[in-house]
């Protein structure tokens, strides 16, 4: 089996365009102002690359902490690296699974694993490319297409794949909903 430091840069390689989603991280002010997108993986692909590249060789623990807050403790190869996740609300299923899932991928973060979407430089959209319902914004499917477009574009650049490597591509599709 291999030592982590021989499996941190594959851990650490950018996922492909398909599997990368994207949610408003700030909502426009006005009709003609713009949202701050950012890029995200969901947990399944967390657990995905760990399969892919550490095979069984990993284990998570949770703990739940003051409040809505669990503790993830991810140990990959022996060597364990903890993060939090929280939620606003945990009196739904979807809101502890929300809970535990932000702590397992930020955990998973420590290894690299999504790291190179924190070197995303920042997006921001026109309102008029979002679609707006009621006082919720969301992305468009054109945008969606325009999003996927410019991440694979900066991944494929050579600057960053020295940093980061080629995708590993996990059989995603846009159509997943992961």
């Amino acid at each position: 089996m291999n030592s982590l430091s021989e499996v941190l840069t594959d851990l650490r390689r950018p996922f492909t365009a398909a599997a990368v989603r994207w949610k408003i991280q700030t909502n426009p002010k006005t009709p003609t102002s713009s949202a701050l997108i950012v890029a995200f993986i969901d947990s399944r692909l967390v657990a995905e690359r760990l399969n892919t590249v550490v095979g069984g060789d990993w284990s998570d623990t949770y703990a739940p902490l003051a409040g809505t807050s669990v503790v993830c403790r991810l140990t990959v190869l022996g060597a364990t690296r903890e993060d939090v996740g929280w939620t606003a609300d945990v009196s739904s299923d979807k809101g502890v699974k929300t809970v535990y899932s932000d702590a397992f991928k930020r955990a998973g973060v420590k290894f690299g694993i999504g790291s190179s979407l924190y070197a995303l430089p920042q997006i921001w959209l026109r309102a008029d490319q979002l679609k707006q319902r009621g006082t919720s914004w969301a992305i468009s499917p054109e945008a969606d297409r325009q999003l996927r477009d410019r991440y694979a574009t900066w991944v494929a650049r050579p600057e960053v794949e020295k940093r980061f490597g080629k995708p590993i591509d996990h059989g995603d599709t846009n159509e997943v909903m992961g």
